[in-house]
């Protein structure tokens, strides 16, 4: 990493990381071209982060895509980390290699930026797996670390089957090597960390709990949980919006077992899950969600979003962390149908408010199921 773009905590003792997923870039339209990279730059002038991820499915695939236009979304978004001269660094989702430009190709492109932290890495499996350390307000000693990690896109089972990919072994190995390593420069301790990938684990299930479909506003699990309906557990404690079945892999391969084993992860960072953002602890680790920012794909009405997680030198095991919404940060989208800007806390409280008009409960459940069906262009 070149000296000049060395992370480091502020004299507060602060570092601020802005997350930004599921952009879903495309050559085609415009106004939600537009709309997303204008909450990009947005988020980078009202926030001002010491660093910025890119969790993921950032170009998407469209039809017609070439090369160059992928060349030329990239450009767009390193144009605008350039204008701010602000640091970010990237993940790769489960669409980014299907626009038909390889990862390796890509991951050039964003390195043409002075401002690009991102390396392809040290595993053999996937690409990009590196770590990012965060220095000392006062010091050159590492004072904490952010893991960067491909989760890869699909594999295919014996049936031949397609499902979501999970965290191989060799990544697994790599991670605990490294740990290792950052492990015995600490004099045998441990340096926290927060883990940025694209697709979730399946511990996120842990936060939630399964209940009748007829139950207000239950969502449909996914892959291996698509027989079963789920709300939050503990609300008290899992804060945020539930609007999908999450979409981890349907193996468990132990990555999440390793987090624990290693002692060092305090939190997980994903994306995947456009209208899912909801943060909460399994095992002492917080899973953190984070919604989709892009308008050239399905989501939360105008409610598009990012996340900022503030990491505090003085107590690095306490994470905070929020959402904040395309209307909060830029104002109306020029991109969307009015039919389609409405969000679904919005569609709730009208799920709500028809029950106790007095249609009844079955009406309103129907309203409920009509308002939930979301228009996805891309998962």
């Amino acid at each position: 990493m070149p000296a000049d773009k060395v992370l480091r905590f502020n004299k507060y003792g602060k570092f601020n990381i802005l997350c930004v997923a599921d952009m879903h870039l495309r050559d085609t339209g415009e106004k939600e071209l537009d709309d997303t990279l204008a909450l990009l730059d947005g988020s980078l002038e009202c926030f001002k982060p010491d660093l910025t991820v890119l969790l993921g499915d950032n170009v998407s695939n469209w039809k017609g895509k070439t090369p160059e236009g992928v060349e030329k979304l990239i450009k767009l978004v390193t144009d605008i980390f350039d204008k701010h001269g602000s640091p970010f660094a990237v993940v790769f989702g489960n669409h980014d290699e299907e626009s038909g430009v390889s990862k390796e190709e890509q991951t050039k492109l964003y390195q043409r930026s002075e401002n690009c932290l991102m390396t392809a890495g040290f595993c053999e499996e996937g690409y990009g797996n590196y770590n990012l350390p965060i220095l000392a307000s006062d010091s050159d000693k590492m004072a904490f670390n952010l893991w960067m990690i491909d989760s890869g896109d699909h594999y295919v089972d014996e049936n031949g089957k397609s499902h979501y990919a999970y965290v191989g072994d060799r990544q697994i190995e790599w991670f605990e090597k490294k740990n290792q390593e950052i492990r015995k420069a600490n004099k045998g301790f441990p340096v926290y960390s927060l883990v940025f990938q694209h697709i979730t684990v399946p511990e996120q299930y842990r936060l939630l709990k399964e209940v009748s479909p007829l139950t207000p506003f239950a969502i449909k699990g996914h892959g291996a949980w698509s027989d079963r309906h789920f709300v939050i557990a503990q609300p008290k404690y899992t804060k945020g919006m539930l609007g999908e079945g999450p979409c981890p892999p349907d193996v468990n391969n132990g990555q999440f077992t390793s987090w624990v084993k290693t002692g060092d992860v305090i939190g997980a960072v994903f994306g995947h899950d456009h209208i899912n953002d909801f943060v909460g602890d399994v095992d002492g680790i917080k899973l953190i969600q984070t919604r989709g920012a892009g308008f050239q794909a399905y989501g939360d009405g105008v409610d598009r979003g990012v996340r900022i997680i503030t990491i505090d030198e003085s107590e690095p095991t306490k994470v905070s962390t929020e959402t904040y919404t395309f209307p909060q940060i830029v104002g109306k989208p020029t991109s969307l149908p009015f039919k389609e800007r409405i969000t679904i806390r919005e569609k709730r409280k009208l799920t709500v408010a028809a029950v106790g008009a007095g249609l009844g409960a079955a009406a309103g459940a129907a309203i409920g199921v009509l308002f939930n069906k979301i228009r996805k262009k891309s998962k």
